[in-house]
């Protein structure tokens, strides 16, 4: 796994990487969700792109509803 910048991610004191931030949750989240409903539809023969201002609106859309306890 990289940081986006192809280096490793930074370790802590313990040896392990460090806790993840509430937006980098709600990104991989709106990144996985994405990449999973682009394969699904792949496999129904239904193409289905996702662009970057879609996984920013997923993104915040993820991080606002952690703030409101998942409530939606």
């Amino acid at each position: 796994m990289t940081n986006g910048n192809g280096a490793p991610p930074a370790q802590t004191g313990n040896g392990q990487p460090p806790a993840l931030t509430k937006l980098e949750h709600a990104l991989r989240t709106a990144i996985s969700a994405a990449y999973n409903a682009e394969k699904y539809g792949t496999e129904l023969g239904y193409v289905v792109r996702f662009d970057s201002d879609a996984i920013k609106s997923m993104a915040i859309t993820v991080l606002i509803n952690m703030g409101e306890g998942g409530r939606r």
